[in-house]
């Protein structure tokens, strides 16, 4: 089919015949916009992760992550973890950093109790003793024989600490020795990191870490975190109602495991338990000394409850021995009511004296 029509060309209408599909494809054909060559960037945006680390540093924690012999320090940022070290001069020392954690890091701890015996790092007390009299024409010649002396001394002193240091490096080596302490991190993922330092033949240090998956259902895990005064249980609350408790082996056995395969599986079980409310404060309390079978968990859960039309606070207390099964422990949860003015301490702080704790209030200490 075909019709005439009239169009505009070269300045003269003229008429000419047009087939009917022709007409249609060309009415169907939208034309193409020129692209603005004038568009630019934005001169500002939003960017999805942080390219500039935060020096902040939110724990300070003592810790000996080599051995008994060195005084660590350990300065916990957002992403990163530096070990310094305070020797004898009174100077804090850098020795080695981690920050490949690949998030953030919520909370940490220090898994086992400080070495018994002399405070790690501390200069051993010497007593000098006085010279016998020498003459005076002499003294000259003594002054002389006395720097050599002491110089002689300077140099043994000082290549029996390199040999020693060289022999506790070998062993650390070839006996794979697992230090006093371990620093265990909360990840912002949920997952437990339990870190210390290895020392190698050349001198060189390295950080071994053992990285456990928690289970993912509890938002903000790790909000409070505590460890039992014996080692044997960690605890990690969520802020939105719920805990873990996390049963550890022994740091012997830990220690056997790492020196016969050179890794770690410091977690035995898991325990989740949901509570009914906000945990607002959870902690670790001593038992009796002879009582070191005894593990005392303490919680402060705030919920509202609807007979009372009001926001309640509750002490919860847990306690069991070393070894029980934790699904009937964790069976009940009732608590005592606190008092208006205890509801919401600021801190808790447990402590070995008959007081089975430290409650520090706005204005006062319960």
């Amino acid at each position: 089919m075909a019709f005439q029509s009239s169009v505009l060309r070269d300045g003269e209408w003229v008429t000419q015949t047009v087939n009917f599909q022709d007409a249609l494809k060309a009415s169907s054909t939208t034309p193409k916009v020129a692209s603005d060559p004038s568009l630019k960037a934005p001169e500002c945006g939003i960017l999805s992760r942080t390219i500039i680390e935060s020096p902040v540093v939110h724990w300070i924690l003592p810790v000996c992550l080599r051995s008994r012999s060195h005084n660590d320090i350990a300065f916990i940022g957002d992403r990163f973890v530096q070990i310094s070290e305070l020797r004898d001069d009174g100077q804090v020392h850098e020795v080695i950093r981690k920050a490949d954690f690949g998030t953030r890091i919520r909370n940490a701890i220090v898994l086992g109790g400080p070495p018994k015996g002399d405070i790690p790092g501390a200069a051993a007390a010497s007593i000098k003793t006085e010279d016998a009299d020498v003459p005076m024409k002499d003294v000259a010649e003594a002054k002389e024989a006395k720097e050599a002396k002491e110089a002689k001394e300077a140099k043994e002193a000082k290549e029996a600490k390199e040999a020693s240091e060289g022999k506790e490096a070998k062993e650390a080596e070839e006996k794979r020795v697992l230090p006093p302490q371990l620093l265990v991190l909360m990840l912002e993922t949920g997952d437990a990191v339990f870190l210390f330092i290895q020392e190698r033949l050349d001198g060189t240090l390295r950080f071994v870490a053992t990285t456990f998956q928690s289970p993912r259902n509890l938002q903000f895990l790790g909000y409070h975190f505590s460890i039992d005064p014996s080692s044997r249980y960690m605890s990690a609350g969520s802020a939105e109602g719920g805990f873990i408790i996390y049963e550890l082996e022994s740091l012997s056995h830990m220690s056997t495991q790492y020196e016969s395969c050179g890794s770690l599986k410091p977690i035995k079980s898991t325990r989740v338990r949901l509570t009914q409310g906000v945990i607002h404060k959870m902690e670790f309390l001593y038992p009796r000394p002879e009582d070191d079978y005894h593990i005392i968990l303490l919680l402060i859960i705030v919920r509202r409850e609807v007979s009372k039309q009001a926001h309640v606070s509750r002490m919860v207390v847990y306690d069991w021995e070393l070894g029980d099964e934790l699904t009937a422990v964790f069976r009940s949860e009732k608590g005592t009511p606190l008092p208006k003015e205890h509801r919401m301490p600021l801190m808790i702080i447990p402590s070995k004296s008959i007081l089975p704790s430290w409650q520090f209030q706005n204005t006062r200490l319960a």
